[in-house]
């Protein structure tokens, strides 16, 4: 535990190098339309702020969110509190991958913006073994996890990027595994035609768990993430990071990742850190 408060200090959000590209990924939890205390409706009111305020500071090119919901008794996505706030305040951001809740429910959105990329595509796949069994709780199924991803042009090199953003589950290790390898199937195709690949969001594994394992056999550069990222709303880092990054051969680094441990306008937007890194497409 004392090596995860060791190594979660703060640390500024680094200068972006010319030409790179910054990505980000957010967990930004559920909002509860119907319920009061914490993630209530109240409760966003106090936090809208400071998380426009980290997204602004963050100053993303492209940025994956996980948990963008504003949820009642179904699964609706008439109203989203959190994409819709961010979406109005930064008009220079286009929003993708918020496709049709019924066929499956999109609170991943990818944020990009438009004066960089064109939206060539988008789509996502469910993991199953959650997605069949999403209404019950924890060890039979919990949420509907999945992944959602976009296919983008960058303007000024016409080169192009396939961005997927994932959230797997919280407390089943097995649905882990599998989700993981179910991403392999889908992006195998992706990296075989040397596409350029990036891969983030809530993996719920620590470095060197079986789901990261697998995603780097099949060929992905999983850095490690130092510190932790999920701090309980409260700052507290009492494990390793659970939100990653992973990059085909063909993306570089330009600066490693970094995990944005600050308070804004005295609050945490979340009780996940973003995280951040600038990249190269060779």
């Amino acid at each position: 535990m004392a090596s995860h408060w060791l190594h979660s200090t703060r640390h500024p959000i680094p200068p972006q190098p010319d030409r790179s590209i910054r990505v980000a990924t957010y967990n930004v939890h559920y909002i509860k339309l119907q319920e009061d205390g914490r993630w209530s409706v109240e409760d966003w009111h106090r936090r809208k702020e400071p998380l426009n305020t980290a997204f602004r500071a963050i100053a993303p090119d492209i940025i994956t969110f996980q948990e963008m919901e504003s949820f009642a008794a179904e699964n609706g996505d008439e109203v989203n509190l959190a994409r819709d706030y961010l979406a109005e305040r930064n008009p220079e951001y286009e929003v993708a991958a918020k496709g049709d809740w019924q066929h499956c429910p999109m609170t991943q959105p990818v944020f990009y913006r438009r004066d960089r990329f064109d939206l060539l595509e988008e789509g996502s796949f469910a993991f199953p073994e959650t997605y069949k069994r999403m209404r019950h709780t924890c060890e039979v199924g919990g949420y509907p996890y999945f992944a959602s991803w976009v296919r983008l042009r960058e303007v000024s090199s016409g080169k192009t990027l396939r961005v997927v953003n994932m959230h797997l589950d919280y407390c089943n290790l097995k649905n882990r595994r599998r989700s993981a390898e179910l991403i392999c199937q889908n992006i195998e195709p992706w990296l075989a035609a040397s596409e350029h690949v990036v891969l983030m969001g809530d993996f719920n594994s620590c470095d060197g768990m079986r789901p990261l394992r697998v995603l780097a056999k099949r060929g992905l550069k999983i850095p490690k993430i130092p510190g932790s990222t999920f701090h309980f709303n409260r700052g507290l880092h009492l494990f390793a990071a659970i939100d990653h990054m992973g990059f085909s051969r063909n993306v570089d680094l330009a600066t490693k990742p970094v995990v944005v441990r600050d308070q804004f306008l005295g609050e945490y937007p979340s009780d996940h850190y973003p995280v951040l890194a600038d990249l190269y497409l060779t």
